[in-house]
């Protein structure tokens, strides 16, 4: 018999970070209340073996359990009288600024910030709209020759796809010294300052998807050829640009595994009840539109900056994102219990909030009003 994770933790009621020691005391108390001797039948006996089976390998040791209470202990009053906890409220700020502090949001993406190291430090790159269309443009820190650019217009739609175009310098024509070799400079010197990334994009996608290995073609004056070509959608050429070489490739993928931030609460609408068994999306779909409170992270160590020094997230979009075109794992866990709803990608990561469908994200930021509160919750405690 084939258990889950997410059901054999659901019929042990038990979370995940439990130890060898919780799991066999939990097993022992559901065996005596189940086993065919006690007026249960065979194959409730069966099933609890098979959770058993599946469970164990996920106890975690005693002293990793140990060194956790000790660096925290959540059943501080600090944890119970969080504004979080029992105000109703799912984040201190509302989905506007939580998408700012989320993404790079720009007006243009100009040849100047191809490099930027600022722009390493947000969600997948920066995003920016135009002719009705939107672009996610990144690139990796450090990284000096390549960049990549996606149309995420369908983002999150079902049977649909998105195009990701990688661009890479393999080799600088002599004229570039060492500290001159950036893509930013072949982009000048091909296109000028006021080249349009979108321009550079649309026109390598339809130069390209429709060739074959071996054939040749041409963009903007340059002559580029086809070096290999996928039933997957996966093609790779070579773009000749004033003697710099660039590998050029195009990958497609499911659109539901792109993210289009100008669209999230669209593509991604509130849940109007909540049905008998929970997927990724719906748990994304929570998360986006702030059907939830008391939201906070119960493996206390991390330096994570989604949560607050007593753990509760901060920005749950970031959350989100984690979970946007996953699908479950053996590691991964996903369960509710009444109206409250736990989650993880492995046995560390265990997250817990509270389901509450009337809920939403203010539309203003609280954070200042909120502060003020707790202290005086924390004097009237004091006192």
């Amino acid at each position: 018999m084939k258990i889950t994770m997410n059901e054999a933790l659901a019929t042990f009621e038990i979370e995940l970070g439990f130890t060898l020691k919780e799991l066999k005391k939990q097993y022992k108390k559901l065996l005596l209340e189940f086993h065919p001797d006690k007026g249960g039948c065979k194959s409730t006996t069966q099933k609890l073996n098979a959770c058993f089976k599946t469970l164990r390998k996920s106890a975690v040791p005693e002293s990793q359990k140990a060194e956790r209470t000790e660096h925290y202990d959540f059943t501080t009053i600090e944890r119970e009288t969080h504004p979080l906890a029992s105000r109703n409220i799912p984040a201190m700020y509302s989905y506007e600024t939580l998408l700012k502090k989320t993404f790079d949001l720009v007006e243009t993406f100009t040849v100047n910030d191809i490099h930027d190291i600022d722009r390493c430090s947000k969600s997948g790159g920066s995003f920016f709209r135009v002719n009705g269309k939107t672009y996610n443009i990144h690139f990796s820190y450090g990284d000096r020759r390549s960049f990549s650019m996606e149309d995420v217009t369908l983002a999150g739609k079902t049977g649909k796809t998105t195009t990701t175009m990688h661009m890479r310098v393999e080799t600088f024509s002599s004229k570039y010294s060492e500290n001159s070799q950036l893509f930013c400079n072949v982009l000048r010197e091909w296109m000028g300052e006021s080249l349009r990334f979108e321009h550079i994009y649309e026109g390598i996608v339809s130069s390209m998807q429709d060739l074959d290995k071996g054939d040749s073609f041409t963009f903007d004056g340059m002559a580029g050829q086809i070096n290999q070509k996928f039933d997957s959608g996966f093609i790779r050429a070579t773009l000749m640009v004033n003697g710099n070489e660039i590998s050029v490739s195009l990958d497609t993928d499911k659109a539901v595994k792109a993210i289009n931030p100008y669209t999230l609460h669209h593509v991604y609408k509130p849940l109007k009840e909540l049905p008998n068994r929970l997927s990724s999306k719906h748990l994304v779909r929570l998360l986006i539109n702030g059907q939830f409170h008391a939201f906070y992270n119960t493996y206390y160590g991390l330096d994570d900056a989604r949560m607050d020094s007593e753990g509760y997230v901060n920005n749950p979009l970031i959350t989100a994102l984690e979970w946007i075109g996953k699908t479950q794992r053996s590691c991964s866990s996903l369960y509710a219990s009444g109206d409250c709803l736990r989650f993880g990608h492995h046995s560390n990561d265990n997250n817990k909030l509270i389901i509450n469908l009337d809920n939403r994200y203010s539309l203003f930021d609280i954070d200042a009003e909120v502060s003020v509160i707790e202290n005086h919750m924390k004097k009237a405690l004091a006192a």
